[in-house]
């Protein structure tokens, strides 16, 4: 039998969809499921590392993309084999977007019974001896800034509202920092509006920040946002929603298995699967290969 931890952001309630899908799950003989139900930030972290501990064979993520950085945060620190699915029910969703995960229940119990998975990449960003694993994509720059503004207004502000705010108020502030970036194919010094580190190619619910993004093949995709400003940035925001690259000068698309981004002036903070990282200067790589995601084929 296997033992599938079923690890749901408890701030959001399931749609019907979903609840549908796992009521399906909860009643295969084959499975034995346990629901843990999140209620503040670190939780999903904690019940990943417990659920490892205890020998859950599957740990299955229902929520957005923040749940799903927690748990693949505690599958990293765990460091045991298991078996990740991903069930789509936050408000982005955008990794799941990234590898057209699709929400059907019959494809979600054959992978798990016939273990149809993937190997995927992760990203890791290190600050000051502190690391950070990111799935889908981390920001330094204007997103960056845009998170911490959004995490701290949360208390005052919730919902829909809350997010077209925080990027409002990041606009009327942001000023660019200097950067200076090396990976192991390019190196850039200068003022820098966005770094986008790809694995998936979508954020901020629904951009393709870089289509050339693939979580599979061992590199990471870096999109260089260099002396462009935010109204340049709306300029090009729905060819951003249909995929398609950005020509301009002051643009750039890496590929890199390795980068190092020192501060030289000004602030740069970054963020990872919408998750506020450390403040300082960031070692960022991929590990290859590392997570076993729960795949229909």
């Amino acid at each position: 039998m296997k033992k599938i931890a079923i690890i749901i952001n408890g701030l959001h309630g399931l749609n019907k969809n979903s609840e549908r899908i796992l009521s399906l799950l909860e009643q295969d003989p084959a499975f034995s499921c346990t629901r843990m139900l999140t209620t503040a930030m670190g939780d999903a972290h904690r019940f990943t590392v417990e659920a490892i501990d205890k020998k859950f064979q599957v740990i299955l993520a229902v929520g957005g993309d923040g749940t799903v950085n927690e748990v693949i945060n505690g599958i990293m620190v765990a460091d045991q084999p298991v078996l990740f699915g991903i069930l789509p029910n936050g408000t982005g969703n955008d990794f799941s977007r990234s590898i057209q995960l699709f929400n059907n229940g019959n494809e979600l119990q054959k992978s798990i019974h016939e273990q149809q998975t993937k190997k995927i990449d992760v990203g890791k960003i290190t600050v000051n001896n502190t690391a950070h694993y990111f799935l889908n994509i981390a920001d330094i720059g204007f997103g960056g800034k845009a998170i911490h503004i959004l995490n701290r207004q949360r208390k005052w502000i919730k919902g829909t509202r809350s997010y077209p705010l925080a990027i409002l108020r990041t606009f009327l502030f942001y000023r660019r920092a200097k950067l200076e970036i090396k990976t192991d194919n390019n190196a850039y010094s200068g003022e820098v509006f966005m770094a986008a580190i790809c694995n998936g190619k979508v954020f901020a619910s629904g951009i393709t920040i870089n289509p050339f993004a693939d979580p599979g093949n061992g590199t990471l995709s870096i999109t260089l946002l260099k002396r462009i400003n935010f109204f340049h940035y709306l300029k090009y925001l729905k060819r951003l929603k249909r995929g398609e690259t950005i020509d301009h000068p002051q643009v750039e698309y890496w590929q890199c298995t390795e980068m190092n981004v020192t501060i030289t002036s000004g602030k740069a903070l970054c963020e990872a699967d919408g998750e506020s990282v450390l403040e300082g200067n960031y070692h960022i790589q991929v590990i290859p290969g590392t997570i076993t995601l729960l795949q229909p084929n």
